[in-house]
């Protein structure tokens, strides 16, 4: 009995002064400070991928309003143009603007503040000109039969870009 309270002393003062951390590494667990040192290295990584994940997607869009503004190019708009035709969804602008352009013609997309975006085939500071190119304009098989003009001086338009 006298060997088992002097164990069972050693082992109550080894477990009083030393902690678990020396019985942990006696079995190659990992100690306290170990076991914080990584939780502390897992919260740096953790935040500095959420850091690189912001500035990625801040990058993204940085790239994508670059994008976008080099793909409206700001262009004079003259007084006169032959619109062929006038889109809600934007695609269709696009599609429209892309038919001209290989038919030879040089589109731009007026915005109008209505939300439409029309797709001028021509644009002249005068009125002579105007009817020539519509005609021009109705020999291509694309070509829709409600063939307009806009003035511009009306200023209904907010930009104007070559798409």
């Amino acid at each position: 009995m006298k060997i088992f309270r002097l164990i069972t002393a050693i082992v109550v003062s080894l477990l009083l002064f030393s902690g678990c951390d020396f019985f942990r590494s006696l079995v190659g667990k990992p100690t306290s400070q170990e076991i914080a040192a990584a939780k502390a290295a897992a919260e740096a990584a953790a935040k500095a991928k959420q850091q690189r994940d912001s500035l990625e997607r801040v990058q993204a869009e940085l790239d994508k309003a670059a994008a976008e503004a080099a793909a409206k190019q700001s262009v004079n708009i003259k007084r006169y143009n032959v619109i062929a035709g006038s889109f809600k969804i934007h695609d269709n602008a696009v599609y429209m603007t892309s038919r001209l352009r290989k038919a030879g013609f040089n589109p731009v997309v007026i915005t109008l503040r209505s939300g439409f975006e029309a797709v001028s085939a021509a644009q002249f500071d005068t009125y002579a000109g105007v009817e020539e190119a519509i005609e021009s304009l109705y020999e291509h098989e694309f070509c829709p039969n409600d063939v307009w003009v806009y003035d511009a001086s009306t200023n209904l338009h907010e930009s104007v870009s070559v798409l």
